[in-house]
């Protein structure tokens, strides 16, 4: 009986899984995040950690929506309520399959119909047998209008095998019938039709019995090429009506072959099992006769092997009485160092966070009064300043930019060592990728009188998947540090293609940036690649910098599999390279993301200000009012939440640290009455916070603090427009 409880969950998984696994095939065009998102939803259900796939399935949503990804957004629902379902959380699994549909019936027809059949099936194991007729009916219809190929037939069959399942249900039998006999006509073999004759012969008397037997006996002498799944069906279908036709001998021989057929594939070595079938007492019979065969000899292998375990263990047993005193002993000295290793680990992993986060608080704890003082020279300069004002303005700006930087090196640095950083795997062009770093280097380079030659590899591929925003961090890292030691000289980026993995799908690529610059001692380079070290004190003097970006580039190329090398003679530049393996894109392009918005979006707009501190606030209001926006201004969270309940504001500009409950409990409280206004977090960004951490409380956009006006004014326009586009679509 545990077979058939086993085998009557596989029925179910493969006749809900069956349409949306032939609907994959049309290969739905994706953004690389979602497609990102959705593998990790397969995974992790996969691994039965359904918690983990319903927040990534959200995450595929949130994302979707923001970017007004449509058939995306269905997909996603559809997902969110197939796991639910799974859960038997059937509530949630209705409302997410509702929205799929919704949306679905206007931009992708296949995944309403999976929508459909899917609430069905819910529906019947509710017991609600008229909804899941409904529902059955408009799947039903939107496969028959889809229907060009026969993939889609079988889509078809498994929505009728389900609605005759439920006129079985509601005593419908001779609806049921014609629905097996329906099948049955369509002259195709394969598991859907004979699960078709099993089941029509199941509901009558004997004869009919006899009839089925005959018709499989007919199938398996006229297509002797089945495939193999469909051979198992068949084998165990004859022996169970065989069983029930008191034919016990016949029946074995039918079950001996089906247990050879088995054999050949172990995913199919289980009994197969219709959604129709009952568990009688002719199915343990069945079962029965499987197991006897196999008795006599596993009872003598059983014996064997018994006789020389006991003997095995004898020997093992004296040996292990001789040697037991000298274990002990070297036990006893192990246990005593490892103790002493384990209090020296201790020590190390508490003074290696207490540096961390000393380091990130201090970071933090900083970027408050920057904001301020790079908030309020941005006001001055753009309040016409005279002339020698103008100066020293433009120096304590550029004073502002650096302590900025040197604090984003601290973070980053303290990002990567702790662990709290995950690698994407997204499609990109690396030589676009190059080219734009270089660009972007250009006033620099003619400032220094640096000439930058890139050269890549032409046998490499045109796209591949990785982590550009990782791989941009490193060259830009490596290429910055060139640029401030090889003034009025050469800088050569350069990509080779070393091997290819057909198995794999991926390339090894060796990358390397060389200099003409002033180049490294050899007793200096082997500290270059450690936090806050530069060549010497003089040379930190003359060019400035940090000394973090080449202990940043060394752990991301190490988290990205690859070990950072250096070769370098004093007089005659340096040469930076490594190696990574990436994997090989099946995509033709990449759509660049134009961002493009209108100041006209801005004027007249509402604003609500929750910020406690009054320098940050007379800056916030400051640029507001120049893009002619109003405001209201707010100090704490619990103030934010009623405000927002009795007022109208467009937008919501929410500090996260605020007295009282911080800005993600008052983004959370907002979304619980007010799903559409826009909230924007303001945040001095920390080693423990992250975009992804700050949207998932309900926040649309974030800008870090000190924020830089252009992409202050950007994100505000960018989330507006959206919002507008998604009020349309709700």
């Amino acid at each position: 009986m545990k077979y058939l409880n086993y085998l009557l969950c596989i029925f179910y998984f493969v006749i809900n899984s069956n349409i949306y696994a032939q609907t994959q095939s049309r290969a739905l065009v994706k953004s690389d995040s979602v497609s990102y998102y959705l593998i990790r939803v397969q995974k992790f259900n996969e691994e039965f950690d359904y918690k983990k796939a319903i927040e990534y399935a959200e995450k595929a949503k949130n994302y979707a929506t923001r970017n007004s990804k449509y058939t995306e957004i269905a997909e996603a629902n559809y997902i969110l309520g197939s796991i639910f379902f799974n859960q038997k959380d059937l509530s949630k699994a209705i409302y997410h399959l509702e929205r799929s549909i919704a949306i679905a019936n206007k931009y992708d027809k296949q995944i309403e119909g999976l929508a459909h059949f899917k609430l069905g099936n819910l529906y019947i194991e509710n017991a609600d047998f008229t909804k899941a007729e409904y529902h059955f009916d408009l799947s039903e219809q939107i496969f028959l209008e889809q229907s060009t190929a026969d993939t889609e037939n079988s889509n078809l069959e498994a929505i009728f095998l389900r609605k005759a399942d439920l006129y079985q249900r509601t005593k419908r039998i001779d609806d049921a019938k014609k629905i097996y006999n329906k099948i049955i006509s369509q002259n195709q073999i394969n598991k859907n039709s004979i699960e078709a004759y099993v089941n029509l012969a199941n509901l009558v008397s004997k004869d009919s019995i006899r009839w089925a037997i005959n018709s499989l006996k007919q199938i398996e002498k006229k297509y002797p090429d089945l495939e193999q799944d469909t051979k198992i069906t068949l084998y165990y279908s004859l022996a169970d009506l065989l069983v029930k036709n008191e034919s016990p001998y016949l029946a074995n021989f039918y079950l001996k072959k089906y247990i050879v057929a088995s054999k050949t594939d172990d995913k199919k070595a289980v009994l197969p099992f219709t959604a129709t079938s009952q568990k009688t007492s002719e199915n343990s019979k069945l079962i029965t006769l499987a197991q006897n065969d196999k008795t006599i000899q596993f009872t003598k292998l059983i014996s064997i092997m018994s006789i020389a375990l006991i003997a095995i263990l004898s020997l093992l047993s004296l040996s292990l009485y001789r040697n037991n005193k000298d274990r002990m002993r070297a036990n006893n000295l192990l246990q005593i160092k490892n103790n002493e290793l384990e209090i020296e680990k201790n020590k190390a992993e508490k003074a290696s966070k207490a540096r961390t986060e000393f380091l990130s608080t201090v970071s933090h704890e900083l970027r408050t009064p920057l904001n301020a003082i790079n908030g309020i020279t941005h006001i001055l300069i753009e309040d016409n300043p005279r002339e020698n004002q103008l100066q020293y303005l433009k120096s304590l700006e550029f004073s502002g930019d650096y302590l900025l930087r040197f604090i984003n090196d601290i973070l980053e640095i303290n990002r990567v060592e702790s662990g709290n950083i995950e690698v994407e795997e997204i499609s990109y062009d690396i030589r676009e990728l190059l080219e734009n770093i270089i660009e972007s280097f250009s006033e620099l380079s003619k400032k220094n009188e640096v000439t930058c030659l890139l050269d890549i590899d032409t046998k490499l591929p045109p796209l591949l998947i990785g982590d550009p925003t990782k791989l941009s961090q490193i060259f830009m890292n490596l290429i910055g540090n060139s640029m401030k030691f090889a003034k009025k000289g050469n800088i050569w980026v350069s990509l080779v293609l070393k091997k290819s993995n057909p198995l794999t799908n991926s390339v090894s690529i060796y990358m390397e940036v060389r200099d003409s610059g002033i180049g490294i001692s050899q007793e200096k380079q082997k500290l270059i690649f450690e936090n806050f070290t530069q060549g010497s004190v003089e040379i930190n003097r003359k060019y400035g910098g940090t000394g973090l970006g080449l202990a940043i580039v060394k752990s991301l190329v190490k988290l990205l599999g690859g070990q950072i090398n250096l070769e370098s003679s004093i007089g005659v530049g340096a040469k930076f390279f490594f190696e990574i393996e990436q994997k090989i894109s099946d995509k033709a392009e990449i759509t660049p993301v134009i961002v493009d918005y209108d100041d006209a979006v801005l004027e007249n707009k509402h604003v609500l200000i929750v910020e406690d501190n009054k320098i940050n606030q007379m800056i916030t209001e400051k640029m507001l009012s120049k893009k002619k926006m109003t405001f209201e201004t707010i100090e704490n969270g619990e103030e934010s939440i009623r405000i927002v309940k009795d007022q109208h504001f467009d937008l919501i500009l929410m500090d996260i640290h605020l007295p009282g409950i911080n800005g993600t409990v008052a983004a959370q409280e907002i979304r619980k009455f007010d799903n559409k206004i826009p909230i924007i977090a303001l945040t001095a960004i920390s080693l423990n916070e992250n975009r992804e951490i700050l949207l998932g409380f309900g926040m649309d956009e974030v800008i870090t603090k000190p924020f830089q006006p252009e992409k202050f004014y950007e994100t505000i326009a960018i989330t507006l427009q959206k919002n507008i586009k998604n009020q349309h679509i709700a």
